[in-house]
């Protein structure tokens, strides 16, 4: 048997890990609506789906002749204007994407020695950390998932944990 504050510390990097995992498949799929609009974005540039305000059209839809230096229209600058935000947007997408990929794997880094002890474990030992440490389920529920009573699953908890505390070669 492993003394308290040694079980205690192996409790506590099981709830991390389990709440890693769910943070991580928050940010996979927010990576993967980042994709998305990505493609999305870069489709609109390629189609080149500018919309002018109605605004700057005249009544009869005939371009305005305007006298400036730059030598180009107002549908020309809206135009330009719709693509760069576009351009912008796209920039601001990829960035935002690149840092979830970096989170993720800073994650996974954090996680990779526990990750690898569960995965040593038993279908049976496996069930039981999740519905504790994922699932946040009481030794009541635990146990009737398992067929067996309330001490049997605190027990086999016990059992778990302390298996996973020498695996990971905890020291206090």
């Amino acid at each position: 048997m492993i003394d308290k504050d040694l079980f205690r510390k192996t409790e506590g990097r099981l709830y991390r890990y389990y709440r890693s995992i769910t943070e991580i498949d928050k940010l996979e799929y927010k990576i993967s609506l980042l994709e998305d609009q990505k493609q999305k974005i870069k489709q609109d540039m390629k189609e080149t789906n500018i919309f002018i305000e109605e605004e700057s059209r005249s009544i009869t839809y005939e371009e305005r002749v305007q006298n400036s230096s730059s030598c180009s229209s107002y549908a020309e600058k809206e135009m330009i204007r719709q693509i760069e935000k576009l351009e912008r947007e796209l920039k601001d997408t990829i960035r935002y994407s690149l840092k979830l990929k970096v989170k993720v794997r800073d994650i996974k880094k954090e996680i990779a020695d526990i990750e690898y002890t569960v995965r040593l474990l038993g279908k049976e030992y496996k069930d039981l950390l999740e519905m504790k440490y994922r699932d946040k389920k009481s030794f009541e529920a635990i146990g009737e998932k398992l067929h067996a009573s309330k001490s049997a699953a605190f027990d086999k908890r016990d059992e778990v944990v302390e298996a996973i505390a020498k695996l990971l070669n905890v020291r206090i």
